[in-house]
């Protein structure tokens, strides 16, 4: 309407599209986008009027476009960026590291290969004559000498519709609790205004209860509403946006151990914890079809089997406002990954200033959670230049070195510091954090065991056996598959292919290489495999399938939990204090590393997890033909 079209600035505002394309209102260019996981605003004031108006987005093909980018670096800079194509057994598309989306709707391991185009978050007409409060940023820091005392600081990030300096009053409420009423701010003439005030709390009608995660102290998930208005002093609009915050602070220790190495765990408000835990992977490969319940089912499922900690893994998305709500509501805390994951990826201009936008946004947003414990700059990529994974890289270490560090430090590292100083960062996810900082962020071997954080898996030894297993500081990823049930396969496979031995259709589902005929020896290593034939050999099979996993799962995780304490006949052995297996979650029907399956139903580990997670262990063992405990 008229009064809309009369406001100083009028945008339209793109919460989340996925992912190449040219946006037109009313049949007028207004812009492009390139990048799923940024919020994209479009001067539209000049094409808008009065009565109807039409949006249209016209896309191009996410494969199309990877493959597009690909030949266009390597014809610019005469070197290619590996890897061109997903494992085949995982039925993928191709050059997923040249577009920033989903990596895994490209396929993975565990899901399909849905690379998918459209609208994924809101999309609308912004107008508004003043400034829009778009972020708030806080820091809670403990007094040192007195328990009971906090500082808060409040960060407001504020996007300007003035070409000239202006006037604001700021109004800020904790629980109702007045704070600031009416202080004046002066705005800049940018796009991009801060406003940063600090606090001394309690006051008298504020009493300071800490959030701890997840079993780690008493009465421990307290979260306060903090209330941030900002009203012009010409026009009297407002602004305003209300938030939930924790009072915490989160430490990563990394102290020298005598023998050898650093440890790696975690502190909140000065308690050390073991992290105890799994990953998690997209709830969906169509994100948008996600509903609040479902991620509560998901979440509510974690915290039930003792869960403190859950790894956002970088290969999906930066999850939505309510995945953190809920977890700063049940007491898990966040490894937040940035997304990037087993690949390494380009470097030119136009790539990375999308990735500084995208990091900027993203903490902005996720940074007055609680619940996230430390941002971590890829998964697995460090591992991928250096092992190395990649033919390419072989003879060319360097260059592919140069590129890893002005990606994930030279801008993700540098754009995080810029914005959120309040938790830890390494630069990948396995790492060797502080030692791999000294070899410049690329050390010869990030999964060594005794720094940072490890990944391991093993498709052939004894996984019910503990002396299989290493010695880390923390294990961030380990895990084995099984078959969903039954139930959960027959929503996508037809009942005459629920056969044993495996049928094609499910054996379709299989994206691991190798991972059926791992599955059947490992069960064949300690029971007996089902006889051939129909739905009911399938179910054994499943069943026993479960039973494998559940068991080295328990094995391997009650083994990191006793190696917390030093071990005298390993130098540089002991002290783990992190065990997060792969999965929590699954993508889709079938079989994978996951403790739950799509749609949430419970697996045999999960329910095992409710046990070998819990606060208080019993966890005998046998050693040399003696029981230990």
């Amino acid at each position: 309407d008229a009064s809309l079209l009369s406001k100083e600035s009028v945008h339209l505002v793109a919460k989340g599209i996925d992912t190449v394309s040219n946006v037109y209102v009313n049949d007028k260019l207004i812009g492009t986008t390139d990048n799923m996981f940024v919020r994209y605003k479009f001067e539209v004031k000049n094409v808008l009027k009065t009565g109807e108006n039409t949006i249209r987005i016209v896309f191009e093909s996410a494969v199309s476009y990877g493959k597009r980018q690909a030949e266009a670096y390597k014809k610019s800079f005469s070197y290619s960026v590996p890897p061109e194509c997903t494992n085949g057994v995982q039925h993928g598309e191709c050059h997923y590291n040249f577009i920033r989306k989903m990596q895994s709707s490209f396929s993975w391991d565990w899901g399909p290969a849905f690379p998918t185009q459209g609208i994924w978050k809101s999309i609308g007409i912004e107008a508004h004559n003043s400034a829009v409060l778009r972020d708030i940023s806080v820091e809670t820091t403990p007094d040192a000498k007195n328990s009971s005392q906090w500082t808060l600081t409040i960060t407001a990030h504020l996007e300007s519709a003035f070409n000239k300096e202006s006037k604001a009053s700021f109004n800020i409420h904790l629980n109702e609790n007045t704070l600031v009423e009416n202080q004046s701010h002066d705005l800049k003439p940018e796009s991009d205004n801060t406003v940063k005030v600090m606090f001394v709390i309690p006051i008298t009608a504020i009493k300071i209860i800490p959030w701890f995660p997840n079993g780690v102290a008493e009465n421990t998930q307290m979260l306060y509403n903090l209330n941030v208005s900002l009203t012009d002093s010409s026009s009297k609009e407002v602004s305003s946006k209300a938030i939930k915050i924790g009072f915490r602070e989160i430490e990563l220790i990394q102290d020298p151990i005598k023998s050898e190495g650093l440890t790696f765990y975690f502190k909140v408000n000065e308690k050390a914890f073991f992290a105890k835990g799994s990953n998690w992977i997209p709830a969906n490969v169509l994100p948008e079809l996600v509903t609040k319940e479902y991620l509560r089912q998901l979440l509510e499922s974690a915290k039930e089997a003792n869960m403190n900690m859950l790894r956002v893994w970088g290969g999906g998305i930066y999850e939505l406002d309510e995945f953190y709500e809920l977890a700063d509501e049940l007491g898990i805390m966040i490894w937040q990954d940035f997304m990037f994951a087993c690949a390494l990826y380009p470097t030119d201009a136009n790539f990375l200033k999308s990735v500084d936008v995208e990091i900027v946004q993203q903490v902005r947003r996720l940074q007055h959670h609680p619940s996230i414990a430390i941002w971590a700059g890829n998964n697995e990529n460090e591992a991928a230049l250096m092992s190395p994974w990649y033919g390419e890289v072989k003879g060319h270490e360097d260059k592919y070195k140069k590129d890893y560090v002005e990606l994930y430090i030279n801008h993700v590292r540098k754009q995080l510091i810029q914005e959120d100083t309040t938790r830890p960062f390494v630069s990948s996810s396995p790492s060797n954090g502080l030692e791999t900082e000294k070899e410049n962020w690329t050390a010869k071997n990030p999964s060594e065991w005794r720094f940072g954080d490890v990944h391991f898996y093993d498709y052939s030894g004894n996984l019910w056996d503990w002396n299989t297993f290493p010695s880390p500081k923390f294990a961030s990823e380990y895990g084995f598959q099984s078959y969903p049930s039954l139930e959960t396969l027959s929503q996508v496979i037809k009942e005459s292919d629920l056969t044993y031995p495996i049928s094609k259709a499910l054996d379709h589902h299989q994206h691991h290489g190798g991972g059926t005929a791992a599955i059947e020896k490992q069960i064949s290593n300690h029971m007996k495999l089902p006889t051939h034939g129909g739905k009911e050999r399938l179910n054994d099979l499943i069943y026993l399938s479960q039973i494998f996993q559940a068991m080295a799962m328990k094995t391997e995780t009650e083994f990191y939990r006793r190696n917390r304490e030093i071990d005298s006949k390993c130098k540089g052995c002991g002290y783990t204090m992190g065990a997060l297996y792969w999965q929590l979650n699954d993508i889709w029907q079938g079989p994978t590393w996951a403790s739950l399956e799509f749609g949430g139903k419970w697996k045999l580990l999960h329910s095992f997890a409710r046990n070998f997670l819990s606060n208080q262990l019993a966890s005998p063992f046998e050693d040399h033909n003696e029981i230990l405990k």
